[in-house]
């Protein structure tokens, strides 16, 4: 930009010279117009000047922004590799939570299974204690039954014992024949065995 307008400014200055050259007749009035063309060539190199200064300022900040933004392009790469490192991470924590869950889904089930047994345990650890008792008052009557019995005379028990056998009828039972039947083996022509 500015060596366009730099050069506009030198076509300008060629073509206000070229007139003066070309009319002679004008001589004073050309060193006036030398001093203007001068003086615009003097606020033209001016302008031009401060011109590169403002555009080297700007060409310094735009080297600075562009090395921020490398810095920062940088660290967004930096990020987001460490993002994609946080994406497998995540990946491999939830595989294993599901892995975790099924493991406490079948732990859930073998402690309800074990309450089912506990409970099957204690109900048979009743019955065993209900059995106990039981056991143990059968076997008090038993020592009574036999306490009875051997405070109780001879000839009582003579008597007790006398009275089953009267009871049970003497008459002998025959043998019992089962009715005529056809035979019991079969031939190997039957069966279909042949040699």
């Amino acid at each position: 930009m500015v060596k366009k307008s730099l050069s506009d400014v030198l076509r300008k200055e060629m073509q206000t010279q070229d007139p003066v050259e070309s009319t002679p007749s004008s001589v004073e009035i050309a060193p006036v117009e030398k001093n203007d063309v001068s003086i615009d060539l003097e606020k033209a190199i001016a302008s031009a000047n401060e011109k590169i200064t403002i555009l080297t300022a700007e060409l310094a900040t735009e080297k600075t922004q562009n090395k921020t933004l490398q810095n920062q392009l940088e660290k967004a790469n930096q990020l987001h590799s460490q993002l994609e490192e946080q994406k497998e991470l995540v990946k491999k924590l939830t595989a294993d939570l599901k892995k975790a869950n099924t493991i406490h889904k079948s732990l859930e089930t073998e402690k309800e299974n074990a309450k089912i047994l506990s409970d099957k345990i204690k109900g048979l650890e009743q019955e065993l204690g209900e059995q106990k008792v039981l056991v143990t008052k059968l076997y008090e009557e038993l020592q009574q039954a036999e306490q009875k019995l051997l405070e109780t005379p001879k000839s009582a028990q003579l008597a007790v014992k006398s009275v089953p056998s009267a009871i049970v009828p003497t008459y002998r039972i025959g043998r019992y024949v089962a009715p005529a039947q056809p035979p019991v083996t079969l031939s190997d022509e039957v069966i279909g065995w042949f040699d």
